[in-house]
């Protein structure tokens, strides 16, 4: 009896190895997956979990690409995981997953709360800081909330997904999406001529307006004509400053080769964290 039992053993051994060795490569390549960095967690169920599975495979094939992690999080209700904003939840996600590559821990990570419709979009570390600039997540939002606002969040994330891997593989090749430097110079070199030459026409029809009404009139060289007597007594006086000029900085974040070619850069708050939220 025992012998039987040792030959069966033997037996499936062999036959397990015979099956092993007969499978296709691509399935080493599927099985394996189970092992990687997650990029989708669908709390909510919002999605069909054949969906779920293909944008989490996608995610994963382009953040292995890049080292930089390209996260989705949705849930019912964010207030669950802070009770300031979606943007407070996600960075609180984001850490107590202890997630991103490398030391940096590098990411971009989309939050979508349904109750209230909210949304956050982060990024962390040095590469996802970099790629990922104020500009470049004003734009990137723009490829994915129309879907959202439509209901249709399995476009959305695609979306969302294919465009961060664009991202990805511009900063990679030094030219992250950006507003340059020139731009911006431009942009307000341009705005203050036309606010100037605006103001000029508008002086000058004012002036020419008021010098043909004031033909008949004869030129006073101060004000007493109009002065009641012990009415006015000047005592003091003021200089009072109608306009300020406020200038802001904007900390820029260096990338996996430790420089940036500039531009508008990225606002990184605490925790190393850039990103905000909103509603979609």
């Amino acid at each position: 009896m025992k012998r039987s039992m040792d030959f069966c053993k033997r037996a499936l051994i062999v036959l397990t190895a015979v099956l092993i060795a007969l499978l296709p490569a691509g399935v080493f390549a599927v099985s394996s997956a189970n092992a990687y960095e997650r990029q989708m967690w669908d709390i909510a169920g919002l999605l069909s979990e054949d969906q779920a599975e293909e944008l989490d495979a996608i995610a994963y094939a382009a953040a292995e690409q890049y080292q930089c992690g390209i996260y989705m999080v949705i849930l019912d209700d964010y207030s669950e995981y802070s009770s300031t904003s979606a943007y407070d939840a996600a960075t609180a996600i984001y850490d107590s997953l202890d997630i991103g590559y490398g030391g940096d821990r590098d990411g971009v990570m989309l939050l979508l709360s349904l109750n209230d419709r909210d949304y956050a979009l982060i990024a962390h570390g040095a590469v996802g800081n970099a790629a990922f600039t104020d500009y470049g997540k004003e734009q990137l939002e723009r490829k994915f909330l129309d879907d959202f606002g439509d209901d249709d969040y399995y476009q959305g994330f695609r979306d969302y997904i294919r465009e961060s891997e664009k991202y990805l593989q511009a900063e990679a090749a030094g030219t992250p999406v950006d507003v340059s430097p020139e731009e911006e110079r431009g942009g307000g070199f341009l705005n203050s001529i036309m606010k100037l030459f605006a103001g000029l026409v508008t002086s000058a029809m004012a002036t020419l307006g008021l010098s043909k009404s004031m033909k008949s009139v004869r030129t006073a060289v101060n004000a007493d004509h109009y002065k009641v007597n012990g009415s006015f007594d000047l005592t003091a006086q003021q200089d009072r400053y109608l306009r300020r000029s406020v200038s802001t900085r904007i900390i820029s974040e260096g990338g996996k080769n430790g420089n940036r070619p500039g531009g508008g850069g990225t606002s990184i708050g605490s925790g190393g964290f850039s990103g905000h939220s909103g509603k979609f």
